[in-house]
């Protein structure tokens, strides 16, 4: 019995967990308002059936409604404008409605199951996702207490069934050494975003003998501290080849071209390469350069166990998905949904805002 209460306590909080994750996805695709927008717009609906399944009708009033209660649970209650819940509406409304058609097809396996809630768990769940003030935040919904009761119920129903044929299959894939896994990877990753900070001096010259002692000399001046990057142009001024310093580059060690990482990874920080001569792109034209490594700058990767949660997190959202997936299938073979769709053909033009 502890067990069972201890795991619908992790499902709850991972059920948090990838809702806000969704969230933060979401409303970081939500452009901010401009100050001259007007903001007594207002949203209509194109109300009509969109799906019909086990003798319910889904309308677009019922989207929108769970879409409602969605944004209030992720916000806090917060208002947003009128403009950013056109954009949620209008971006999630075909994946809502296909999350209300899944919760309905595991409704139908729970009836068959006679899976039942009590009327405590129900009124923790409505004061859980309403706050204290219940009746005011519910109305600020256009919704009614008896509507929200019935809602909590089916989701709690709902909550259990996904409990016991997803979740806690997936806690049982998340091993110690699945997540010991992650962590070689999140090494690897980590090491992919050690920086390179670098400059190279490039000798020009029409004759390849001057450009090539140029270069031997500017290699052994700068190598020897007897001149500096900065003012190695004047220690050598009396030569005619042309002596250019470019700009200081600090890029990521991978994304560096292969030519050039062949040289700056074997180098150590404060040091200067043997000439290497090439063609210019410009012109075409041989060029002699000398790549000064700055310094190399390490990326430290949090230890395992500063990691261990949020990996854990991480792995257990991916295997939730692969296993509703499967769950979602299965139910739908059973009940007949791999052959009937329950989705009502909208026109290929349909859209159910509008915002005016």
């Amino acid at each position: 019995m502890a067990f069972q209460f201890n795991l619908l306590k992790k499902i709850t909080m991972l059920t948090l967990l990838c809702a806000a994750s969704l969230f933060c996805e979401i409303n970081s695709s939500i452009s901010p308002l401009t100050p001259n927008e007007p903001t007594t717009r207002v949203i209509n609906v194109n109300n009509r059936p969109l799906a019909k399944i086990n003798g319910e009708t889904i309308s677009t009033y019922d989207v929108q409604k769970k879409m409602e209660i969605f944004l209030f649970e992720q916000t806090g209650g917060k208002n947003l404008s009128v403009e950013e819940k056109f954009q949620f509406f209008s971006s999630q409304w075909k994946t809502t409605l296909e999350n209300i058609i899944e919760d309905h097809i595991i409704l139908i396996d729970a009836e068959a199951k006679e899976l039942k809630v009590g009327e405590g768990e129900i009124r923790e769940n409505i004061q859980n996702r309403f706050g204290p003030n219940v009746i005011k935040n519910i109305h600020a919904l256009n919704l009614d207490y008896d509507e929200v009761k019935e809602m909590a119920r089916k989701d709690l129903i709902i909550q259990k069934l996904v409990g016991m044929w997803v979740y806690s299959k997936a806690f049982l894939e998340i091993t110690p050494k699945i997540i010991k896994n992650a962590y070689k990877l999140y090494i690897e990753d980590q090491s992919k975003l050690d920086k390179i900070k670098y400059q190279v001096i490039s000798i020009q010259s029409n004759s390849s003998e001057l450009r090539e002692s140029t270069a031997k000399k500017v290699q052994s001046l700068l190598s020897s501290a007897k001149a500096s990057v900065d003012n190695i142009s004047e220690v050598i001024a009396d030569t005619d080849a042309k002596i250019s310093i470019s700009k200081e580059y600090t890029i990521e060690e991978h994304k560096l071209s292969n030519s050039h990482k062949e040289i700056l990874g074997t180098m150590s920080s404060n040091s200067f390469s043997a000439p290497q001569t090439t063609f210019s792109r410009s012109n075409s034209k041989p060029i002699t350069r000398i790549f000064h490594l700055k310094d190399k700058l390490s990326n430290e990767p949090k230890n395992f166990e500063m990691m261990h949660d949020q990996l854990k997190n991480e792995l257990m959202k991916i295997a939730v998905e692969k296993e509703r997936t499967q769950y979602i299938k299965g139910l739908k073979k059973r009940h007949g949904f791999d052959k009937y769709n329950p989705e009502v053909k909208l026109p290929d033009n349909f859209k159910p805002f509008f915002l005016y």
